[in-house]
C-alpha cells in the first residue's frame, strides 16, 4: 500500500491533534483512512487522495490524474468506507494524467465544445 505523503513529526502531531478534536464518525474515518495514503475507488478503479471526511460517514477523494488517467480532474464525494480501498502506486506501464489539461487543444475543446454541449443537453432535458 502506498503512502503518498511523508509527514514530518510536526505534521503528524498536527494530524493526530486534528483527528482527536473531530466528532466520533470523522475520527473513525480519519483513523481508518489516513490522509497520507493512496486509495482506489472500487467501482471505477480511479486512484486518489482524501480531500475531506464528512459527518454523514462519507469521504471525498481528489482524482486528478496524478495516480490514474482521467478525462478531467475532479473531487468525488459521497464515498462510503466500503467504496474505497488503500492501494499501491500505479505501475510503470500505466497511463497517468488529466486529458482535459494536457494541451491547449484539449482545453479549447473542453471549454468551447464539450461544456457548452453538456449545458445545452441539460437545459433541453429540463424543458
Amino acid at each position: 500500500m502506498a503512502k503518498v505523503i511523508e509527514w514530518t513529526a510536526e505534521q503528524r502531531a498536527n494530524w493526530d491533534q486534528w483527528v482527536a478534536s473531530r466528532p466520533d464518525i470523522v475520527r473513525e474515518l480519519a483513523t481508518k483512512f489516513p490522509g497520507d495514503r493512496l486509495y482506489r475507488i472500487k467501482k471505477s478503479g480511479d486512484r486518489g487522495t482524501i480531500a475531506s471526511y464528512s459527518e454523514n460517514g462519507t469521504m471525498t477523494l481528489i482524482v486528478d490524474g496524478t495516480y490514474c488517467r482521467v478525462l478531467f480532474g475532479k473531487n468525488v464525494f459521497g464515498l462510503h468506507p466500503d467504496d474505497i480501498e488503500e492501494c499501491d502506486l500505479p505501475g510503470p506501464d500505466e497511463q497517468l494524467g488529466d486529458f482535459a489539461s494536457e494541451s491547449e487543444e484539449n482545453r479549447r475543446y473542453v471549454d468551447e465544445e464539450f461544456i457548452p454541449a453538456m449545458r445545452a443537453k441539460i437545459q433541453a432535458e429540463r424543458n
